[in-house]
């Protein structure tokens, strides 16, 4: 069982680490999303809904691994068949959307 705490954008996981590690990246979703001065890649390790809203809990992705070191929360949406992978500006729908992951 996971224990998920929120500390800013990052939604810190205490994993035994082979948990993700022992994962084939090949079979998660990927994305690159700028993160301050630098452009980080993630793995999307979970969809879910809030409020009607479409959310995902990424893993940063370091030398083709899957880290174990927690996830980041960002708003999901569909526009033509394609998914994009936003931020979550405001810390209300934030502190929401990261109360909802952290009971899952």
């Amino acid at each position: 069982m996971e224990n998920k705490s929120v500390n800013n954008e990052l939604v810190e996981s205490e994993l035994e680490k082979n948990e993700l590690l022992d994962t084939d990246l090949m079979e998660y979703e990927t994305f690159e999303m700028e993160m301050g001065e630098e452009v980080k890649e993630f793995a999307i390790i979970e969809e879910f809904k809030v409020e009607n809203k479409h959310y995902v809990a990424a893993a940063p992705v370091v030398d083709d691994t899957i880290s174990a070191d927690g996830c980041y929360l960002f708003r999901s949406l569909k526009i033509e068949n394609e998914i994009c992978i936003e931020k979550i500006a405001s810390k209300e729908e934030y502190e929401k959307v990261s109360e909802v992951y952290m009971a899952l």
